[in-house]
């Protein structure tokens, strides 16, 4: 199981500039909130690997909501959806 608050001590300490969260084979649900909380106080960006969840996402049937997902990225960087027309 992930101790979210070591994971949050390792993150002061170490100041990340990207946490990634995401799984493959972990039979748990994820504290996004968490993550984005953790994030956000060590000023790091937060990635998180949906790859395995997507369809759930898309039919509502996960706890992670798309709006987390913009809201963890700081105001200084762009969308690649920006970037497009340059």
């Amino acid at each position: 199981m992930i101790d979210y608050d070591e994971l949050e001590k390792m993150a002061i300490k170490h100041k990340p500039k990207l946490i990634l969260a995401g799984f493959s084979a972990y039979t748990r649900q994820l504290d996004y909130k968490r993550f984005q909380q953790i994030a956000k106080k060590v000023g790091a960006i937060l990635t998180i690997d949906i790859a395995h969840i997507a369809g759930l996402i898309a039919g509502k049937g996960s706890q992670i909501q798309f709006r987390i997902l913009i809201l963890s990225q700081p105001p200084h960087t762009k969308h690649c959806a920006d970037h497009a027309e340059e």
